[in-house]
């Protein structure tokens, strides 16, 4: 039934994240609620499909957006013990916490540190590029 589901409807979140996306520029008022609804669809996928990370990754960032950071590093932190992440899935995990980490409630060494880990697997992507572009900025201040 489980993947019945996920057949049905696999990547429900993704019509949440791009409307949020465009709704951001405008900003709309109901934003909340389309954060609330996307939580609740990428949890239903985490669930269908646990090993895929990056639905995971999705639903920490959405978790800080509603200014919940403490289960947002709980997730990051339960990726983090994966032994089976490809390079691609530990830039992104590592480009994405230190995005989180960058936030004034966190912490930006941190964030560099991810930053760094992220560019040290040399696996040369988009990723890469992001973790590579704030600590440029970061040299420049």
């Amino acid at each position: 039934m489980a993947l019945e589901a996920l057949n049905k409807g696999p990547q429900i979140d993704t019509v949440y994240t791009d409307s949020l996306y465009e709704i951001i520029e405008v900003g709309d008022p109901h934003k909340p609620e389309l954060i609330h609804r996307s939580i609740f669809h990428l949890e239903e996928e985490v669930h269908l499909n646990p090993s895929y990370i990056y639905p995971q990754l999705e639903l920490a960032v959405r978790y800080s957006e509603v200014q919940n950071v403490e289960r947002a590093n709980d997730v990051f932190q339960k990726i983090f013990t994966r032994p089976d992440l490809s390079f691609t899935e530990q830039q992104a995990l590592h480009r994405m916490y230190g995005e989180l980490q960058w936030s004034p409630v966190c912490s930006q060494s941190t964030a560099i540190t991810q930053y760094m880990e992220g560019m040290k697997l040399l696996n040369i992507s988009s990723d890469w590029r992001k973790c590579h572009t704030p600590l440029l900025k970061i040299l420049r201040i």
